[in-house]
């Protein structure tokens, strides 16, 4: 990520506006140093662009500021995309935070792997390529072998799940062959249709079924 400071304007304290009143000039300094501790600024992504967060940083006195002028530092965040349920924007920053260092040591010890392979005698860097591509060969086959086995586990899981469906089908379908109360509905739907009242059949049967789904 970029980060992007607003434009702050240095306060600056003036003793001669202050003649007369040494105390006044004091806390007045005091203040305008803390003031001057505090900033903000905006966060955006370095490939896109695009306005990540909003940062305002509080300078917090301690309280023993006037005697050692110590204090710490406050960040508050606003994100500028949707967050993630239950996830506040001090969160979302500091894991996006977190990745872009993570990415830009990574890039920095493939820079200066680069840099070192580039000052190998010619002989070590030849080898080193055949390596590189039989470790991707190596890689592409193990990848390509845990697809398959992911891809075989979700066909096998769906012919499980198929089968489980068909026999709970069959077994309603025996139950209901066998339940008197089935039957009766189904005497009273087709008298239903019979008289033309077909959606009546059909609320009849759909309210059997769903008492014995529930059951």
């Amino acid at each position: 990520m970029i980060y992007k400071s607003h434009e702050k304007e240095h306060i600056w304290i003036k003793k001669e506006d202050y003649e007369g009143r040494p105390h006044a000039y004091e806390a007045a300094c005091i203040n305008a140093e803390i003031e001057n501790e505090c900033s903000s600024g905006e966060w955006y992504d370095s490939e896109t662009g695009q306005h990540l967060f909003t940062e305002v940083c509080t300078f917090v006195p301690d309280s023993g500021y006037y005697d050692n002028g110590q204090g710490s530092f406050v960040y508050e965040y606003t994100a500028h995309f949707p967050l993630k349920e239950g996830q506040t924007a001090e969160q979302a920053f500091k894991e996006l935070r977190g990745d872009s260092c993570k990415q830009w040591q990574a890039q920095q010890e493939a820079d200066k792997r680069a840099e070192a392979i580039q000052k190998l005698p010619v002989d070590i860097q030849e080898r080193l390529k055949r390596d590189l591509i039989y470790v991707k060969l190596r890689a592409e086959e193990e990848l390509q072998l845990k697809i398959k086995q992911v891809q075989e586990a979700a066909i096998e899981e769906g012919r499980q799940r198929i089968i489980a469906k068909k026999e709970a089908i069959k077994t309603a379908y025996e139950q209901r062959k066998n339940d008197p109360v089935w039957q009766t509905i189904c005497q009273a739907a087709r008298t239903f249709v019979a008289s033309n009242q077909k959606e009546q059949a059909k609320i009849l049967v759909q309210d059997y079924l769903s008492k014995q789904r529930s059951r």
